[in-house]
């Protein structure tokens, strides 16, 4: 510090004496030049030594000290040289860090450490990433290069990628995922019971008959609960609330509900249709958030149709189980009359109404449209609106269309299009969608997205996805939404005038949905049938309609021609020509089931340039509504469809193939095995579950699993205990590298500019780079627990949570930069 004040002094001075004699000269006279002062010019030049002499000892300095710092760097890194290079031979050998290089194009490992060499087990330099571990090569070929983990080997690995080196780091965290496993194992599940339809079924037994078969219903059930260590206790007439383990679940999930065909043999024994509905769901929440989604859960088994368990895990696609038995009706006339009564006030509360069905429009989806519109004109100061974009109807209701528009039938007065209802939408418009609860396959999406008041009159089963209306009257017990529809005109209390024609409509779509009374067909249809008949339907009309004509016929037998069999049950028809016609794929599948021994059929066809269609029927030995719910879509148990977008007809074809194959293939006697992988809906890693035979050998086939013999047993064990010896190993490792982090520090700075404020904050990154860089250690930033963000000057302890239980502590110290004005 001195020699830079005696420096600056010395050059002020010089720089005062040439000022000084500046000045001296600009005021003398030519004359007088040679007269100037010896004594000043000496001034000057001794200012001149004294500046360069101060310059001269300035730069020495400058330069002493800088080699002083070199020499002590040098010091310094020459004792703790060693330490760094040994936890840099210790990280990249010893520490279970897989480490591979991969090609430009991320197609080929091109080098691997020594450790990446034990997680594969195998020579992979020069491989195809795609054979080395296609969970892998999936990753490197998308987009999203967020750090996941994957299984290899019966190990489970942290993946994350640096793409400025094209390199991948592999951490076992198998214990963790254990942990997590673990912890997800005993989250809580509440489960609700319901008998379906008890008391209708019971009217015939007397009280003691009725306790007796109520005892046996409980008592089947009460038994099944302890099975799985579960909680039950009763709770209204006929309904139980009952609680578990998700662990415990997943093993209710994997035997597929046994209780549901218990409870169904015992009513079959009495000759009664009581079943089980269950509602069950498993959260991470409090107990009374996860009611609520219970309750959602019965809710939603019972709206379709009962005799089936609904699961809502977290993070989980909702899962259905059961449903073997065609839907019992749910409709009393109670039901029907407080529906009727409600929609008629709703209708009346409107100004106006807009009625859609489904895309594709059919008959029943087109009859029950008309009969709301009917129901809509009784009420004098409502306006209804039909909606039918003509592109959107299926070959059949086209021509039924265009019949009315020849005759000028009064309905014709009342059809708008989807661009018109928009343009006369009002705040009191009410939405009416009839034949399906399907969000994505309404007439008209556009109108759907409108904030208008909702009704949704239908007899599909629903899921949870459907639509949420205001207004709901939802029987998947009713052969048609007609069906429904008249069952509300027997309550309506205005007066519903229909003429024939409008009634054979009707008629045509009862007639349509059951294949003239073959499918779910029950009293109540035949009753609804009477009443159109009274209506004046006229049945050769409905027939004439219905007819192919010849190049449909030969287009069918084209079709049926290609049938392939499979497990000698099931009919499938492909193609790849395109047909938009749902009415024509639906002929196909139903003329399939004529064939002899077939149980199920199936017609998958391109339906639009990127959407396939399948078209399901049964006899009902086969629930083929589950089996397109599987797929997307949905129906009844014996007649149910799907429409698939970007997926090609062979893809839909192998899909549908291998859930029959899944579900019905093989010999079903039981069978253990061990799962190499987590199988969803069956169970973990490791895990030993028994499978059906067909399932199982599917399972083995396709490198999920093993047998569970004697000697795969004694392979899980031993290899249980080597990856005990691992963890226990990779702790070590840990707390090694943990104690060369504890107590260390760290100086950063954070740049302050002229106005006082602070230019961001500092990262993860900054820290970890300048802990390596001072201490030689490197750090994933990822581990690092900051308990606040750093942004102002001061001392923070970091946290690095390096395994379970290990953690080192070290010291950021945040030093301020001002900007200069």
């Amino acid at each position: 510090m001195k020699h830079k004040i005696f420096t600056f002094s010395a050059i002020t001075i010089w720089v005062l004496s040439i000022i000084l004699l500046a000045l001296r000269l600009l005021t003398t006279t030519l004359d007088h030049i040679s007269n100037i002062s010896i004594i000043t010019f000496a001034a000057l030049l001794f200012a001149t030594f004294l500046a360069l002499l101060s310059i001269i000892l300035a730069i020495t300095n400058s330069y002493k000290r800088y080699i002083n710092n070199l020499q002590n760097r040098l010091a310094r890194w020459s004792k703790l040289s060693p330490r760094v290079n040994q936890v840099g031979d210790d990280a990249f050998n010893e520490l279970p860090i897989g480490i591979l290089v991969f090609d430009e194009n991320l197609k080929e490992v091109k080098w691997v450490n020594n450790y990446a060499k034990v997680i594969f087990e195998e020579r992979i330099v020069d491989r195809p990433i795609g054979e080395v571990s296609s969970a892998l090569s999936d990753f490197l070929q998308g987009d999203d290069k967020t750090p996941i983990t994957i299984s290899i080997h019966e190990q489970k690995y942290e993946v994350i990628y640096k793409s400025e080196f094209q390199v991948v780091y592999l951490f076992n965290v198998s214990s963790r995922e254990a942990v997590k496993r673990e912890y997800q194992n005993n989250l809580p599940a509440i489960g609700i019971m319901n008998l379906d339809n008890f008391e209708e079924n019971m009217t015939n037994f007397d009280i003691s008959e009725q306790t007796s078969i109520k005892g046996e219903y409980l008592s089947a059930i009460a038994d099944w609960v302890e099975e799985y260590s579960g909680y039950l206790k009763p709770y209204g007439d006929n309904r139980m609330v009952m609680l578990l383990k998700r662990k415990r679940l997943e093993e209710m999930m994997t035997n597929k509900f046994e209780i549901l065909e218990t409870i169904r043999d015992i009513s079959t024994s009495y000759g009664i249709r009581v079943t089980l509905s269950v509602g069950i769901a498993s959260w991470d929440l409090e107990y009374d958030e996860l009611s609520d989604y219970a309750q959602n859960a019965i809710e939603l088994a019972e709206k379709r149709g009962g005799d089936q368990a609904v699961v809502n895990i977290q993070n989980q696609k909702i899962a259905y189980f059961g449903a073997k038995l065609e839907s019992i009706t749910k409709s009393s006339r109670t039901n029907a009359r407080l529906a009727a009564q409600m929609i008629q006030e709703i209708i009346d509360k409107s100004d106006q109404v807009y009625i859609m069905g489904h895309d594709q429009t059919d008959l029943d989806s087109f009859g029950s449209m008309i009969a709301a519109l009917k129901m809509s004109l009784a009420s004098p100061d409502t306006v209804p609106y039909l909606i039918i974009d003509e592109d959107k109807l299926d070959q059949t209701t086209i021509e039924v269309y265009n019949y009315l528009k020849q005759n000028d039938h009064p309905v014709i007065k009342h059809v708008i299009t989807t661009n018109d209802a928009l343009n006369k939408k009002t705040k009191d418009t009410l939405l009416l969608v009839l034949d399906t609860q399907n969000p994505t396959i309404v007439h008209s999406k556009e109108l759907l997205e409108q904030k208008f008041k909702i009704g949704v009159i239908d007899h599909h089963r629903g899921n949870e996805t459907s639509i949420q209306g205001d207004f709901t009257f939802i029987d998947p017990g009713a052969s048609s939404t007609v069906e429904l529809m008249m069952e509300l005109f027997s309550f309506y209390a205005k007066d519903i005038k229909v003429d024939p024609f409008e009634a054979s409509i009707m008629y045509g779509g009862l007639i349509l949905d059951t294949n003239t009374f073959t499918y779910r067909t029950n009293v109540r249809t035949f009753e609804v049938a009477s009443k159109l008949k009274d209506y004046g339907a006229d049945a050769m009309l409905v027939k004439v309609w219905l007819r192919n004509d010849l190049s449909r016929i030969i287009e069918q037998n084209e079709l049926l021609s290609h049938v392939e069999i499979f497990l000698d049950r099931f009919a499938i028809v492909k193609t790849n020509k395109q047909y938009k016609d749902r009415t024509f794929i639906a002929q196909v599948s139903e003329l399939l089931l004529d064939i002899k021994g077939i149980d199920a059929s199936f017609t998958i066809v391109l339906f639009e340039q990127n959407q396939v269609a399948v078209s399901a029927r049964s006899f009902g030995a086969v629930n083929v509504q589950v089996l397109m719910e599987e797929m997307g879509g949905g129906g009844h148990l014996s007649s149910a469809a799907t429409q698939i977008k970007d997926v090609s007809v062979d893809d839909a074809y192998n899909q549908l193939k291998h859930i029959l194959e899944l579900e019905y293939g093989g010999d079903n006697t039981p069978m253990k095995v061990i799962l190499l992988e987590d199988v969803k809906g069956k169970g973990k890693k490791d895990q030993i579950i028994e499978l059906a035979g067909g399932y199982a050998n599917y399972l083995i086939s396709s490198k999920l699993a093993v047998i569970a013999n004697e000697e795969n047993i004694k392979k899980l064990t031993e290899k249980k205990e080597q990856e005990r010896i691992q963890a226990e190993n990779y702790l070590e490792l840990m707390k090694k590298l943990a104690s060369e982090i504890d107590g260390k520090s760290v100086t950063l700075t954070i740049q302050i500019g002229v106005d006082g404020k602070r230019f961001g904050s500092v990262t993860t990154k900054q820290i970890v780079e300048a802990f390596q860089e001072k201490h030689g250690v490197v750090i994933d930033r990822k581990k690092l627990e900051l308990a606040t963000d750093i942004q102002s000057a001061g001392i923070y302890p970091v946290v690095v949570s390096l395994d379970k239980g290990v953690k080192a502590t070290f010291e950021v110290n945040i030093i301020e930069r001002r900007e200069q004005s």
